[in-house]
């Protein structure tokens, strides 16, 4: 059976705010392997660029929760979700 045009719309939203998640803990999920690496790191210069990486995955994992969080208020308001 052939879907909507609307409900092919809100399938692929799904599948977007799916994905979007899923990088979202993935990323949690890198920060937490980085901060335990910190433990290991021999030397200030390895500290340093772990520490940047660090500050550049979490400015993206919050970046990426307030899109999903703005993907899903427009979703309400919108009466699709």
């Amino acid at each position: 059976m052939t879907k909507s045009p609307k409900e092919q719309t809100q399938d692929k939203e799904t599948i977007r705010l799916r994905l979007a998640r899923g990088m979202l803990l993935a990323l949690d999920f890198e920060v937490g392997s980085d901060i335990l690496k910190t433990v290991l790191v021999p030397s200030l210069n390895e500290l340093s660029i772990l520490a940047v990486v660090v500050g550049i995955r979490i400015v993206l994992s919050w970046s990426l929760s307030k899109e999903i969080d703005k993907h899903n208020t427009d979703l309400k308001n919108s009466g699709r979700l």
